[in-house]
């Protein structure tokens, strides 16, 4: 231990201790303490003690230079390419495959973004997830300077850069950002702030655009180390259901409480909170019963659909809580629970289906409700957002909007296709309904690729029938997967749970039991679904689902032949840039395109206009598919196009 410290004068001694490490013997170290709290004080005095408080060895020796007083860091320049490396710049992997470092280049073009006369250049290979790393410098940290600042001249066509950071302990860090400008400098800023209590980073990645898969040459300069001057929520797009994440998702307004609330990392991560990264509400109560946090939606709360409160709070004390409902024309409405468990954190759930007629404003949490505080009573809150119900019946059976849920994520070796709600292709047997889902499975794919969804409200099996059916259509017999996840509440996944199917070229409806694989009243936000576990196709292979029903309900098309005519929609220019005019749509009212994972990309409303123009110029390249609605929900029509 280094001790440093500051005597004499009238002001009391201030002592720093800095600890050497093993990596520090026998190479000169430079080490910085801060004094930066003792400005004004009077003393006279500057005292270094080496390996202080131990007695030392008869031929322990140290050496000392360029003592100095400077003025606080503002950040590093990790790499500006002037006199060499001062990173061991190489690339990810195999050349050929992830792109060529060249080296320290001359600047091909010195502009008013950077003027320096050498930089890095870097080529991509045939993966478009080429790039470069380097091992950062010994004792690096964000704890004070958590962005990093990079300039790019990137190529034709270039639309993003991912910036990695490794940690052993955890794992990759990811920023990306947007490029703006191509065959020019820009600057771009990563901001890493979240990441900041991460003391173990070893090693920096750069990703050039994974979007792009031209084998061009990058240039990338000066890249430094600051503090933060982008605002990390920039961009954030409010998510209407959360009330407030103490993060990026704060979008209602707190009127009474603030000043007893402070926004402060994850202090005990477990539970249903795991994430030590994660910042969280500190809540100092108040020595008085009925003090409350308030959050105030300046209107109505919408409660038609989404009306079940779901908060994540860590206690230290079995105490009772409160959440009310209040202001507006109707009566205040209130809902009493205990803390249920203490020091962990844990979700609770309050069921306010039976206020959505209401027009309350305002919500109000109530911590010890009606009991005197102590001196120090502090909780922790976090997450408080809005859900719609569980799910007990019909989750799906892609004949109305709400019942088609399409943000079906492929999971595989290959690229995987497109999740589509298409025309029944075998209207009969235990399926006459018009609509269904289907999943092309690519050539080459192993066993366990498949298809996820994240549903828009948890799946609650009953208790006394914890089963999902669902009805599926193969060319070939094979055990199909279902799987239940994202667990709420933390309860564990239900693993593979796996039935047969076993009527080729024919619907047949299987039916999951979970009984002994989920433990009672859990809730599962996740449903994935193997087809076909058993077998790696050599051909690409075609499987269709539809009516995925809880227990022994009945989505209400079973034994009903009522077809509905998916047309294909008439759509130009296709290939499109910036807009796609779509005709004859005077019975459409809802347009969605999403893109080849399955994933809603835009939505758009109409009022019955005969010709629809829509907006795509900020899509990526690729292939994209466009179904429209009618008023009522249901599909009409759809369509592919291609994004230029």
């Amino acid at each position: 231990v280094l001790k440093f410290k500051l005597e004499g004068g009238a002001s009391p001694a201030v002592e720093r201790d800095v600890q050497v490490t093993l990596a520090d013997l026998n190479i000169w170290r430079e080490y910085s303490v801060d004094f930066s709290d003792q400005i004004g004080a009077s003393h006279r005095k500057l005292v270094f003690f080496f390996n202080a408080g131990v007695l030392p060895e008869p031929t322990d020796i140290y050496f000392i230079d360029d003592i100095r007083l400077s003025a606080p860091p503002t950040g590093s320049v990790l790499e500006d390419f002037e006199n060499g490396l001062d990173l061991a710049w190489e690339s990810l992997g195999d050349p050929a495959v992830f792109g060529s470092f060249n080296g320290s280049v001359a600047n091909p073009l010195q502009d008013g973004v950077n003027d320096s006369p050498w930089s890095g250049s870097y080529t991509k290979g045939t993966s478009q997830f080429g790039g470069v790393k380097a091992f950062l410098p010994l004792g690096f940290t964000l704890e004070d300077f958590p962005q990093l600042n990079l300039q790019v001249l990137a190529p034709a066509g270039a639309t993003s850069l991912t910036m990695k950071l490794f940690s052993p302990s955890q794992g990759l860090k990811v920023v990306t950002v947007d490029i703006t400008e191509t065959g020019v400098w820009e600057a771009l800023s990563f901001i890493f702030a979240d990441f900041a209590s991460i003391t173990d980073f070893e090693r920096l990645e750069i990703v050039f655009d994974e979007n792009l898969a031209s084998q061009d040459t990058w240039y990338f300069d000066n890249l430094t180390q600051g503090e933060g001057t982008v605002d990390p929520c920039e961009g954030t797009v409010p998510v209407a259901n959360i009330v407030d994440d103490f993060d990026c998702q704060r979008n209602v307004a707190i009127t009474n409480g603030f000043d007893r609330l402070a926004v402060v990392a994850n202090p005990t991560p477990g539970g249903t909170n795991p994430d030590p990264l994660d910042k969280v509400g500190e809540y100092s109560d108040p020595q008085d019963e009925w003090s409350a946090l308030v959050y105030d939606f300046g209107g109505p709360i919408g409660l038609t659909d989404f009306n079940q409160l779901n908060v994540r709070i860590l206690s230290s004390a079995n105490v009772p809580l409160l959440f009310k409902l209040e202001g507006g024309t109707t009566p205040a409405v209130e809902f009493f629970t205990n803390v249920t468990a203490t020091g962990v954190w844990t979700n609770y759930s309050i069921d306010f289906s039976g206020a959505a007629a209401t027009d309350h404003t305002r919500l109000a949490i109530f911590f010890n409700a009606g009991q005197l505080a102590g001196a120090n009573d502090v909780y922790y809150i976090d997450d408080i957002l809005w859900r719609r119900e569980p799910f007990t019946g019909c989750v799906m059976d892609f004949e109305t909007a709400e019942t088609s849920f399409t943000d079906w994520v492929y999971f595989g070796a290959g690229k995987g296709t497109l999740f589509e709600v298409v025309t029944n292709p075998a209207q009969g047997g235990v399926n006459p309904s018009a609509n269904v889902g289907v999943f092309l499975e690519p050539a080459g794919d192993p066993v366990w690729a498949g298809m996820f969804v994240d549903l828009p409200a948890p799946i609650a099996l009953p208790v006394g029938n914890k089963t999902i059916k669902m009805k599926v259509w193969s060319d070939h017999e094979a055990p199909m997967v279902m799987k239940l996840e994202g667990g709420l509440d933390g309860a564990p996944g239900s693993g593979d749970n796996s039935v047969l199917f076993s009527t080729p070229n024919q619907w047949s409806e299987l039916t999951f039991d979970f009984t002994s694989l989920v433990p009672d009243n859990a809730l599962y936000g996740r449903l994935t679904l193997i087809l076909d576990i058993a077998n790696a196709p050599a051909a690409p292979v075609t499987y269709y689902f539809d009516d995925i029903e809880i227990a022994n309900s009945n989505c209400g098309t079973s034994g009903i032949f009522n077809p509905i005519s998916v047309d294909k929609l008439a759509m130009y220019p296709n290939p499109a840039s910036d807009y796609l005019l779509v005709e004859q749509t005077e019975d459409l009212s809802v347009f969605r395109i999403m893109n080849m994972m399955g994933q809603t990309v835009s939505t758009h409303v109409t009022s019955g206009q005969s010709l629809v123009e829509l907006e795509v110029g900020n899509l990526v390249k690729g292939v994209y598919v466009l179904t429209a609605y009618d008023a009522q929900g249901a599909l009409k029509a759809s369509g592919r196009f291609v994004k230029e």
